[in-house]
């Protein structure tokens, strides 16, 4: 599908990013029965398996541990991440009986699904009654949930509050727009972009856009892939270092904000962030989590070979740290002959309701805080006082 006004259309305005992260917890189970198998009866071993959005073969469940002969089994400990799109996701619920060997396949013993919407309705904990095969079984699953948000404020990164298993720290969103002036013949262009994040290490993830040939309505010299990626990060990413650097004194960082000071040191949101940026220079995560570009051209749709990469460029953990906002919007020069590629990459950390609260209050208490009688400037805002002294002229 084309946009109808090419002229006008530009997909950074119309990409909408995630809500944020919510943190599902399968946290005790009730109702379970003793099952009869063959000859013997059998207490369950029951676990469970959690997805966020539409089952996907493809990409595993969070599954929990297995309760062993239990009725009543317990899993508060036990959660993970999820990146939340939209409030009507449904979270997938589905409990097994763990059976031992091969040609003993678990027992399904139900599942349940709700709407992160209603979940949250209900404060955020939920008791699923399991169906199996229509029917309700009388097993019943609690199901909690913790909303965090998207973030301008990086701590998370490297805060051990966000270490934990399955857990996620913040998110790298990657989108790619365009390309211009593809230097091969119109009829012979079939580009996309690979995106490649933290290219050579073990967090190495790819991407692909879809590939644009010369087609009627398509400009195959300037194709429009408008494609966008999330990345998910973890603690390990960012602060489980490479063999040639030493290790950091100190691993953690206070996921909280200071006071505001009426001294004139710099204001805790920059020491936050000057302290952050020295934490990653230790950690050595500049060619890390570095995300990589690669334009390639494809065998032609009128059967030419293709001429494969036409050009790479890299944005580095570095420059999205010093970035305004975490962010990178560039049409850069990417190859030899004079391609150009527009893309654009975010850096968010992640904040609890409490952190987001608490960051708000700070950033407007500073905002409040005057520098003469009449008004005056802060660092992050501009203030006036506008007084009528006298009118003339009047009939």
């Amino acid at each position: 599908v084309m946009p109808l006004d090419l002229g006008s259309y530009d997909y950074f305005d119309t990409y909408q990013p995630p809500m944020g992260m919510v943190r599902l917890t399968v946290a005790f189970g009730r109702g379970f029965t003793v099952l009869q198998k063959m000859f013997l009866k059998d207490i369950p071993d029951v676990y469970c398996k959690l997805t966020l959005g539409a089952r996907n073969p493809c990409r595993p469940a969070f599954q929990t541990t297995t309760k062993y002969d239990d009725l009543e089994p317990c899993w508060k400990d036990e959660h993970c991440d999820f990146i939340l799109y939209d409030m009507d996701q449904k979270v997938y619920l589905d409990v097994f009986d763990e059976d031992k060997g091969p040609l003993d396949p678990d027992d399904e013993l139900g599942k349940a699904e709700i709407s992160v919407r209603d979940l949250f309705r209900k404060d955020g904990e939920v008791e699923l009654e399991l169906e199996l095969d229509g029917v309700r079984t009388g097993c019943f699953v609690t199901v909690t949930a913790e909303l965090f948000h998207l973030s301008k404020q990086l701590q998370s990164l490297t805060s051990a509050k966000y270490k934990g298993k399955n857990e996620l720290c913040g998110l790298a969103t990657i989108i790619v727009t365009r390309a211009f002036d593809i230097p091969i013949p119109k009829e012979d262009a079939a580009t996309h972009v690979k995106v490649v994040y933290g290219e050579g290490t073990e967090h190495e993830q790819t991407f692909y856009t879809g590939t644009v040939t010369d087609y009627p309505g398509y400009d195959a010299l300037n194709p429009m892939f408008d494609c966008a990626f999330q990345v998910p990060l973890t603690w390990a990413m960012h602060n489980e270092r490479s063999s040639s650097s030493s290790s950091p004194k100190n691993s953690e960082t206070n996921s909280e904000p200071r006071r505001a000071s009426s001294s004139s040191s710099p204001s805790p949101l920059k020491s936050s962030l000057r302290s952050l940026s020295m934490r990653f220079s230790k950690v050595d995560t500049s060619k890390r989590n570095g995300i990589t570009f690669i334009l390639i051209d494809a065998n032609g749709a009128n059967g030419t070979t293709g001429h494969g990469e036409l050009g790479r460029t890299t944005v580095t953990h570095d420059q999205l740290l010093d970035a305004y906002e975490h962010t990178v919007t560039e049409t850069r020069v990417i190859g030899d002959g004079g391609v150009k590629l527009e893309f654009r990459v975010i850096l968010s950390g992640i904040q609890s309701e409490t952190e987001k609260l608490r960051w708000a209050a700070l950033e407007n208490k500073q905002s409040t805080v005057f520098r003469s009688l009449y008004g005056g400037m802060h660092e992050n805002n501009v203030n006036f006082r506008i007084t009528a002294l006298r009118g003339r002229g009047f009939l």
